[in-house]
């Protein structure tokens, strides 16, 4: 397995110009709040997925008042060859390059998996379904990049449906396309929660994914029963589609489930039973990227761990013994689980 050793950052959120020294096994980047411990690990993940942020509404990833910005990551494999990836933003311009050289299409997500934890995680199964769809599609598109590109031209033909239904003109062409996609984005979201509730069941954690779709209730992931479920369910709303100018149904308003110890944390778990759910499916989606993708990916922890107790944290440390961690903290209580680790001060 390849290993971070360095990071180089020029005008990245509020770094100026900085260098960090990595370790192959734990790092703790600790630090007070506020002082950028959050964008350095951000700064691996935007490299390594085309620019994009941990958050769905983020702030910029170039330093304010800079024109431009720079990222670079220098990997090591275990026979000790090298390898620099890195990214160069302006606004609206993305740039990647492999050993100085640019590349059009990156391979970095297969090559280098990533998998976060962060606090917000565990509001997802709290709140909105916009929130869920959120967090499932993002960690499907990490492992996916065909689903990824499913879900950029399914908005696009859902923006071409919504701009003829308004003026009242024919949406036929487009209405097969906006089925083969949304069936097929269901059939891959549920065969992505069947894999992990194997994963769940298999290691013994108390957690169970379930997905509400609005298309039907497909009982399996074959692409004709959901495509016919699709098409059933249209023909119910197609007169009410037309008469509001909405679609109404579709995997852009389906939602997701979390059932922790037979419980909807939607309603009933509290917000330590949430983050223990969390964290179990965490764990479940570490062993789905590492059976797709061949490799244990890179954990970057974002001010997770400090109510966990030492069981879990035991647990975590066995789960990615071999792997590379990276951890934010701003408690020194950190240590006393992950005393062995590098430590990364960063406003000290």
């Amino acid at each position: 397995m390849a290993a971070l050793r360095r990071i180089r950052l020029t005008s990245f959120r509020n770094f100026d110009k900085a260098e960090f020294e990595i370790s192959e096994n734990t790092n703790v980047i600790f630090g007070p709040n506020g002082v950028g411990k959050t964008n350095l690990l951000e700064s691996v993940y935007a490299t390594i997925y085309k620019g994009r942020s941990f958050y769905q509404y983020s702030q910029p990833l170039i330093k304010n008042g800079a024109g431009s910005s720079q990222t670079m990551l220098e990997f090591t494999n275990p026979e000790g060859f090298s390898e620099e990836i890195g990214m160069h933003l302006k606004k609206g311009e993305k740039n990647f390059f492999r050993n100085g050289k640019r590349v059009i299409k990156s391979d970095f997500q297969r090559k280098y998996p990533l998998l976060t934890i962060l606090p917000e995680d565990k509001a997802v199964f709290r709140n909105e379904p916009k929130l869920r769809r959120f967090f499932f599609d993002r960690s499907l598109k990490e492992v996916d990049s065909e689903y990824e590109k499913m879900l950029i031209d399914y908005d696009k033909v859902c923006r071409t449906r919504r701009f003829l239904m308004y003026q009242q003109k024919d949406d036929g062409i487009y209405l097969a396309e906006w089925m083969r996609l949304g069936s097929s984005i269901v059939r891959k979201r549920i065969s992505y929660l069947n894999e992990l509730n194997r994963i769940l069941r298999k290691r013994g954690y108390p957690l169970l994914l379930g997905y509400a779709t609005t298309a039907g209730q497909p009982q399996s992931v074959d692409q004709k029963q959901i495509a016919d479920g699709f098409e059933n369910c249209w023909r119910q709303k197609e007169r009410e589609e037309r008469e509001k100018k909405k679609i109404l149904i579709g995997p852009q308003l389906d939602d997701f489930r979390l059932i922790y110890e037979g419980r909807d944390t939607r309603f009933f778990a509290s917000s330590g039973e949430t983050k223990l759910a969390v964290f179990w499916l965490k764990l479940a989606q570490a062993e789905y990227i590492k059976k797709e993708l061949g490799t244990n990916p890179i954990l970057l922890i974002d001010e997770f761990l400090e109510s966990l107790d030492e069981e879990k944290a035991g647990i975590l440390k066995a789960q990615f013994s071999g792997s590379q961690l990276f951890i934010t903290s701003c408690h020194e209580v950190i240590f006393r689980f992950f005393g062995d680790s590098r430590r990364i001060e960063i406003g000290i």
